[in-house]
């Protein structure tokens, strides 16, 4: 059993010794030439970063025209002829709204014209002068060509129709315009939730069946999973089994059942609990699945090591306690014992893999606790841990798992000398995917975050300011041209703006002209005119400083001796007139 302990912590250790640790941080290396080395590999990422990118915008631009003119819309038909459009009942024609078949019947030119529901945009009722005023906002193409098929699909089926923008009813009966309206809005909201659903069913990829093992079953006990199932009741922990081509997670009722296919796992982690109160196995898949009723693309099996929330009681507690050390003792070996069936749960897994889907490659990766960096991914601050290809925060639900094959860029945003944090804003490779920021990040982490970014040869630039990215990538997505003839990705590059704005400078730096050499003469001229009255004064006031710096005696001092001198001044005149 000891042999067997050792072997796995040794798998594990083996595991965290890639690149990025051989060169996790600067100190490590030969000091500043890890920076010029960094700096070397990142200008020679920017041009082949700059190739690709473009040549990805081109081939993408390509393929959305072909989709746009091939693609067909979701059809809704209220009727699918004139004939089953309802009749009223009174010669006055009311605007009124048939449920059964999701349609509002709108009278215009002394007759009722079907619009299905979901060509509503919206419905609104407002009163004035004692008449109601009801107005439906329809779906409508705007702008041309591909921009339109984008924004309203119906235009590609039909672009040679006209396509009604709005109409506006007034009606002395304002309960029943009141009713009118609630009625479309709740049919349209139930209609919009029922097709969101449908879609997201219908991008699902079927799953292959799983395969029981007929041998032994390798399980691992009393676990949580994430997302959970949903709907009422205490919840309860459930089991985790390995077999042929899968896994299924097993929860305490009947329908709480999840298989996970081993063709479907993208990436799979493994994180003992060191400074979390969790050990976790995760796994991001390749398609997403159906969990309760939530379509999911990660899936967390996790079992606390030590409680979240500990009940204090208002005592003081000694330290030599025996009832402090035996709990105390009692949590480590717990927390030994989960980390332990998890780790061999992991390997068992592992040679499952390696035999029988090699092809696959996967592996267990467990993240560097080393490089660990404080940051909000979401809404809170939370702990991130790089891995040998990706960047996850798994602790906190929903999970952060972003690949770093997935990453064209990483903008440094508010890095500053001056500023405690940073922001990270993470360009993915498909432009339609929003960027994701990762805020406020201690800047005593900067220098970590370059060498793994370079490690992975993921292109970073640094700036002082956060961008607004939405506007950016469309319009590098619409002019891919114009943006590598201005440079690319180097409009972020903050030192190159920095050099070109010294140069500026250096340019604008004061250079006298020829008028302004004779003002300097004639200016110096001027002060040699004055400039021995200047002297004049200037020994006047020195003399008026000296006796200013003088003490109390030694101006009496000098004083009795200026009565003296001219005492013997007055007297000399008289002997001579004797």
């Amino acid at each position: 059993d000891d042999d067997d302990d050792d072997d796995e912590e040794a798998e594990v250790q083996i595991k965290q010794g890639g690149v990025i640790m051989d060169a996790k941080t600067r100190a490590e290396q030969s000091g500043p030439s890890s920076a010029e080395d960094r700096e070397r590999r990142q200008r020679a990422l920017a041009d082949k970063k700059n190739a690709e990118t473009y040549k990805r915008l081109t081939q993408a631009g390509e393929e959305e025209i072909q989709n746009a003119t091939m693609g067909s819309s979701a059809e809704f038909v209220a009727y699918k002829s004139m004939r089953e459009v309802p009749t009223p009942k009174n010669k006055e024609l009311v605007l009124a709204v048939d449920q059964e078949r999701e349609t509002v019947l709108v009278p215009i030119y002394g007759q009722l014209v079907p619009f299905h529901v979901m060509s509503v945009k919206s419905a609104s009722v407002s009163q004035d002068a004692g008449a109601a005023f009801i107005r439906i906002n329809f779906q409508h193409p705007t702008g041309s060509g591909a921009a339109a098929v984008q924004k309203y699909a119906a235009a590609a089926r039909f672009p040679n129709s006209i396509f009604l923008k709005e109409v506006s009813f007034r009606s002395t009966d304002a309960r029943h315009a009141n009713h009118v309206v609630q009625e479309i809005q709740a049919l349209r909201r139930n209609i919009v939730q029922r097709e969101t659903e449908r879609a997201q069913r219908a991008d699902l990829v079927r799953q292959e069946r799983l395969v029981l093992s007929s041998g032994r079953v390798h399980r691992l006990t009393g676990l949580w999973m994430l997302p959970t199932f949903g709907g009422r009741g205490g919840r309860k922990a459930g089991t985790l089994e390995a077999h042929t081509n899968g896994m299924r997670y097993l929860g305490a009722k009947m329908d709480e059942q999840v298989d996970i296919m081993y063709d479907n796992i993208r990436f799979a982690f493994f994180q003992p609990a060191k400074q979390e109160i969790k050990t976790l196995i995760h796994f991001h898949l390749k398609n997403p699945i159906m969990i309760g009723k939530k379509k999911t693309q990660d899936v967390q099996f996790y079992q606390e090591v030590m409680e979240a929330v500990q009940n204090l009681d208002g005592g003081r507690r000694n330290m030599y306690d025996p009832d402090e050390i035996e709990d105390e003792q009692r949590e480590r070996e717990r927390q030994k014992k989960i980390q332990k069936e998890f780790s061999h749960f992991a390997k068992r897994v592992q040679e499952i893999w390696e035999k029988d889907f090699p092809q696959l490659n996967l592996e267990f990766d467990s993240p560097y606790h080393e490089l660990a960096f404080q940051g909000v991914a979401y809404k809170s601050t939370v702990r991130i841990l790089p891995t040998t290809s990706c960047l996850v925060e798994l602790t906190e639900f929903p999970p952060l798992v972003l690949a770093s094959s997935d990453i064209e860029v990483v903008n440094l945003e508010r890095v500053g000398f001056h500023l405690k944090n940073f922001d990270m804003a993470i360009i993915f490779r498909d432009f339609n995917r929003e960027v994701h920021r990762i805020d406020q990040i201690p800047s005593q982490y900067l220098e970590n975050i370059k060498q793994w970014l370079t490690t992975l040869d993921i292109k970073y630039y640094e700036g002082k300011a956060n961008l607004n990215w939405k506007p950016l990538l469309r319009q590098i997505k619409e002019d891919p041209d114009g943006w590598l003839e201005a440079g690319g990705w180097e409009f972020l590059n903050n030192e190159a703006s920095d050099g070109e704005d010294e140069e500026d400078e250096e340019m604008s730096e004061f250079e006298p002209s020829e008028d302004e050499d004779e003002d300097e003469s004639e200016e110096e001229s001027e002060s040699e005119s004055v400039y021995d009255s200047e002297e004049d004064d200037e020994e006047e006031e020195l003399d008026e400083d000296d006796e200013e710096g003088l003490s109390w005696d030694e101006l009496e001092e000098k004083a009795a001796k200026e009565d003296a001198d001219a005492s013997d001044s007055d007297e000399r005149p008289r002997k001579k007139k004797r």
